[in-house]
């Protein structure tokens, strides 16, 4: 069973939990306690460290770390903190090849910021039910708005054997607790929640549902290419992922479950593992070799 992820109160001073939060890949907040961006306080390097890198408010933060504002497309940035992400899942077993939509619009939600604080108390219930179940929660979430559909999220999101109907089942149970108590649409033309994948772990389906999720990539990203004597190229023509435009997004508008995010992404890479960013200037970017990595070091 994994240990317990420390929170605040167990440290007498801010220094001590800072440096807990530096040596275990975390941000220097307590949201598992409901308390929100925390300014780092305290003295020492740890503190100095986490105000240099995670800035001194909640602004800060949300403008360097969270892609704060409005956005018509997804950045290369965010393509490459989530290829990461995925990455990550995969070094440790995990396959996000299942597909959960949720429109918000079936229950009558439509402004953005009212959606974004509904799916973090949605996304913070699957963690608790996963976390009980004794499995790590993994997943990258995507908003897009559309002009059938309004603002809805994509989850690709990693379910582990014997857990799917289970999880299927609570998709709804927690959609009602976060939407004023409101009846999931379950009609076909208009579901609220949709699931979809999984039986079979497949990295091709994952890498698929990523491309598809990322339909919406900026046009001006772009990569340099060895195959054309290192000329930039658009990056959706290298990755061969069919792009639309996704609408005008208010709020954030990607995101990783905690333990693929970047604070994890670091951890991983001072820990001694292997990258988790392929050269973007070389093919290949969509092979399973990241998960044929785990095969051949989990030592069963």
């Amino acid at each position: 069973r994994a240990e317990r992820r420390h929170t605040r109160n167990d440290y007498d001073n801010a220094e001590d939990w800072l440096r807990y939060c530096h040596e275990s890949g975390l941000p220097p907040w307590d949201d598992e306690d409901d308390f929100g961006w925390r300014y780092p306080a305290g003295t020492g390097p740890f503190s100095d460290r986490a105000r240099a890198v995670f800035g001194h408010s909640e602004r800060q933060y949300a403008l360097a770390w969270e892609g704060f504002g409005a956005s018509s497309f997804l950045s290369l940035a965010q393509f490459k903190q989530a290829y990461a992400g995925v990455a990550l899942a995969n070094y440790r077993g995990r396959l996000l090849d299942s597909h959960l939509t949720v429109t918000w619009s079936t229950l009558g939600y439509t402004d953005h910021h009212s959606i974004l604080s509904r799916q973090k108390r949605l996304l913070e219930l699957f963690r608790k039910w996963f976390q009980h179940r004794g499995c790590w929660p993994a997943w990258l979430w995507v908003l897009e708005d559309s002009k059938k559909r309004g603002l809805h999220t994509h989850i690709l999101i990693s379910i582990p054997n014997g857990l799917r109907d289970e999880f299927n089942a609570y998709v709804a149970k927690a959609i009602r607790t976060v939407c004023d108590n409101q009846e999931p649409i379950t009609k076909a033309a208009e579901k609220t929640a949709l699931l979809t994948g999984g039986g079979v772990p497949s990295v091709e389906r994952q890498w698929l549902l990523f491309k598809y999720v990322f339909k919406g990539l900026d046009p001006q990203a772009r990569v340099r290419n060895y195959c054309t004597n290192w000329a930039n190229v658009p990056l959706g023509d290298f990755a061969n992922i069919r792009m639309r435009e996704q609408g005008e997004v208010l709020v954030k508008r990607m995101g990783l479950s905690r333990d693929l995010d970047a604070a994890a992404q670091a951890a991983w890479q001072v820990s001694g593992g292997p990258p988790v960013l392929a050269d973007l200037s070389k093919g290949g970017l969509f092979s399973d070799r990241f998960y044929q990595w785990f095969l051949q070091n989990r030592g069963d």
